[in-house]
């Protein structure tokens, strides 16, 4: 400071040295020589459209003084920041030509007139460019500038792929992106940017920004059409809405806050784009989409889709979830993996989905199920998963095809569902395999769920192969749908016992309605068991009190009215291997561990009731004559006269097993075993001579006695030993046929003939 100025000129001598684009006056008032005017000039764009050079075009004006002025550009200290705002004379929207580079301090856009900033030139340095006011700033060079843009108000178009340089941008709420050139933009290089709050893109064109993304709020993105992508998020605490119709791609997130897609799609541009913690919120209207553009996402909770929208489009990608909540459509190649016990639902169409399905545990609710599984998917279950919904789900598909596979099952929900899946390429192949190789359900089969409410039936045929595990099929309790029906056969499919056979739990109904050829038992622990009159168990007893049959391995031993059982089928009773023997017999339904009814449809296929006395009774091929009563649930045999005799001792022993025939001679006499039992007193295991008398012309048998009445006797004669037919000799005084003696005395005129005694037996 000075307190006096020497000379009589005041401050005239002064010379006053201000910074770049700074004005400033002295003002002597007799006692002071003050600066009285500081005034900032930086350059304004005066005119409407024209060139942006260095030091050349006068398309300038200093701020304060509206001098005509170039953009100057030079040493240190030297350079301009540049505004362009509403006081220039051009009419909107106005076009800046950038000529060459350019490289000003700062970029201020302001006001209500549009600014295009286009030409060969580049905007370079560490410039920043701040738009405000509700006018759009389009940038259309290829810029290299590094300070970012500042979008405060209004719109930025972005037209160039390296428009923005390698800064940041920054949108405030309620600001506007675009891409107005007429063709897609990928920002080169990528483009971060901080979200301030919400905005729009209007999508003229699809913009690729790509950088990363820093959210401050939780914004609304509203993408009205076409595309905008932008990098990975992260912005702890807060979440993200989707609006528009447009799509919006976005990289890996970390941000923690929920995910809402409100309109249009919402894309992954990258693996785990959706942070696996966090909610993504979709809504059930026409166009919403959760795209996961052929990147595998895991979403903790996913939901609010219904029959309009809500869909998610896999393109390749995994979804895993263990989301209790609903989704529109699902479409797509890729998968799908359900984790966890809750019910998942796909509510909408699943037409194009062909991918593989897992379900890992809990209810995967299809909704109309008619083409869940598509063309190609592969269904994986675990821990009793179950796959639900109404319709019927179709399959067709040929050998190593291995489409279901795991523990778990299917349920009724909102209708019927049939499930019926075909293997043709490898004839009577069963395509449930119980722990078999594809196809198999290794820990059980499940038909229902908690929330099911209504029939489900397998058309399919079920094999219980015999190569250890459980065969259970598992029928819970429902809302109000609690039955299930195995319209398929369930066949062996192993060696003649499996193990555990058929294993019913689960408090609900499970009806067999088809020709069942399976030969373990079947163990009914919980609920009901129906066999239907179009159904059939099978049934193969072997030695004495031996064969499978139906019961509860552990009974209640109070109340065993809780295990119905109603037979309003067949039996069929294989009774190749039995052993028979006076006194056997097989349980084949224990009344004593389950309440079993016998429909009036009922029936034992080859046996016979005709008195209506509920005792079904068959004699088989070789005399003996087997019994199933009702009352009891048991079979039992009374073994042939015959068998009787054949299995007894004689004077040298036994009869070997593989001589028990009728038609077999042990002895080798010539005789057979069912001639040397009906004539009295011959021995199978002794040589005989002649059997019967022969003295005179008589010809004299005895008969075993006690008569069996399955034998018949016939004296039989021929001329040419059977060349023509043997023919019984004619009735008459000469031939006696009674209970004791059947003999013939044989005339003695001619014609000679041979003579035999013929043995038959009837069962």
């Amino acid at each position: 400071d000075y307190t006096t100025v020497g000379g009589s000129s005041g401050s005239a001598g002064l010379n006053l040295v201000m910074p770049f684009r700074i004005n400033g006056t002295f003002t002597d008032n007799g006692s002071a020589i003050v600066l009285s005017t500081v005034q900032d000039e930086t350059p304004k764009w005066r005119n409407g459209d024209g060139v942006w050079d260095i030091n050349t075009s006068a398309n300038w004006k200093t701020s304060a003084t509206t001098t005509t002025t170039n953009y100057l550009e030079g040493g240190i200290g030297l350079t301009d920041s540049v505004i362009f705002d509403d006081t220039s004379t051009g009419t909107s929207p106005i076009t800046v030509t950038l000529s060459s580079t350019v490289s000003p301090v700062a970029i201020t856009v302001a006001g209500t007139k549009d600014y295009i900033i286009t030409g060969s030139g580049t905007i370079a340095g560490t410039a920043a460019i701040a738009k405000s006011g509700a006018a759009a700033l389009t940038l259309a060079t290829a810029n290299t500038f590094s300070g970012g843009v500042q979008l405060t108000e209004g719109t930025l178009n972005v037209n160039h792929a390296s428009a923005l340089g390698s800064g940041t941008v920054t949108l405030a709420a309620g600001t506007v992106l675009n891409n107005t050139s007429g063709a897609a933009i990928n920002a080169a290089p990528a483009v971060a940017s901080v979200w301030n709050g919400s905005f729009s893109f209007t999508g003229s064109n699809d913009l690729t920004l790509g950088g990363a993304v820093t959210m401050t709020a939780a914004p609304t993105v509203t993408v009205n059409a076409g595309t905008l992508a932008v990098g990975s998020i992260a912005g702890p605490g807060f979440g993200l809405t989707k609006e528009g119709a447009g799509t919006l791609v976005i990289g890996a997130g970390t941000f923690n806050g929920s995910t809402s897609v409100n309109a249009g799609t919402l894309r992954a541009g990258t693996a785990a784009a959706f942070n696996s913690t966090a909610a993504v919120t979709l809504i059930d209207v026409a166009g919403v989409n959760l795209d996961l553009n052929g990147f595998n996402q895991t979403i903790g909770t996913l939901g609010g889709g219904g029959s309009t929208g809500g869909n998610v489009l896999l393109g390749g990608g995994i979804l895993t979830t263990s989301s209790s909540g609903t989704i529109g459509a699902l479409s797509g190649a890729g998968g799908l993996v359900k984790n966890g016990t809750t019910t998942f639902t796909i509510a909408g169409d699943t037409t194009g989905y062909t991918g593989t399905t897992t379900i890992n545990g809990g209810v995967l609710d299809v909704g109309n199920a008619g083409n869940f599984l598509g063309t190609s998917g592969v269904l994986t279950m675990a821990n009793g998963a179950v796959v639900q919904g109404s319709g019927t789900i179709t399959r067709t598909v040929g050998t190593g095809n291995a489409i279901v596979s795991g523990s778990g099952g299917f349920a009724a929900r909102g209708g019927q569902l049939d499930v019926d899946l075909d293997n043709p390429a490898t004839a009577g192949a069963s395509f449930f395999d119980f722990n078999g190789s594809g196809n198999a359900f290794g820990g059980g089969l499940v038909l229902g769920s908690t929330t099911a409410n209504n029939l489900v039936r397998v058309l399919s045929s079920l094999g219980l192969n015999n190569n250890g595990g459980t065969r259970t099929v598992t029928v819970p309790v429902g809302a109000g749908g609690d039955s299930a029906e195995l319209a398929g056969p369930v066949t062996q499919g192993g060696a003649i016992f499996s193990p555990s056979g058929l294993v019913k739990n689960g408090g609900g109904l499970l009806t067999l309605s088809a020709a069942n050829t399976y030969l373990g038992s079947t163990t009914v622990n919980e609920g009901s068991l129906s066999l239907a009159a179009t159904g059939q168990l099978t049934f193969k007893p072997t030695t004495n009190g031996n064969a499978n049959k139906v019961f509860d391995a552990t009974p209640d031993t109070i109340t065993p009215a809780l295990n119905p059982v109603a037979l309003n089928g067949a039996f069929v009773i294989d009774l190749n291997t039995t052993a028979v023997a006076t006194g056997n017999s097989w349980t084949l339904v224990d009344l004593a561990s389950v309440n079993a009814a016998f429909g009036a449809s009922f029936s034992v296929v080859g046996f016979d009731d005709s008195d209506l006395d509920n005792v079904w009774n068959k004699v088989d091929a070789s005399g003996h004559t087997w019994s199933f009563s009702e009352g009891t649930g048991a079979l039992t045999v009374v073994p042939s006269a015959y068998f009787l005799w054949i299995t007894g001792t004689f004077a040298n022993g036994t009869v070997a097993p593989a001589q028990l025939g009728q038609a077999a001679d042990p002895d080798g006499d010539g005789v057979s075993n069912l001639l040397e039992y009906a004539i009295a007193g011959l021995d199978p295991t002794v040589p005989n001579g002649m059997p019967g008398t022969f003295a005179g012309n008589l010809l004299s048998y005895s008969k075993r006695l006690p008569l069996d009445a399955t034998l018949s006797y016939k004296i039989e004669e021929s001329v040419d030993l059977g060349v023509t037919p043997w023919t019984e000799v004619p009735a008459g005084i000469d031939y006696v046929n009674d209970g004791t003696t059947i003999s013939y005395d044989l005339p003695t005129t001619l014609p000679r003939n041979f003579i035999r005694l013929n043995v038959t037996t009837t069962p």
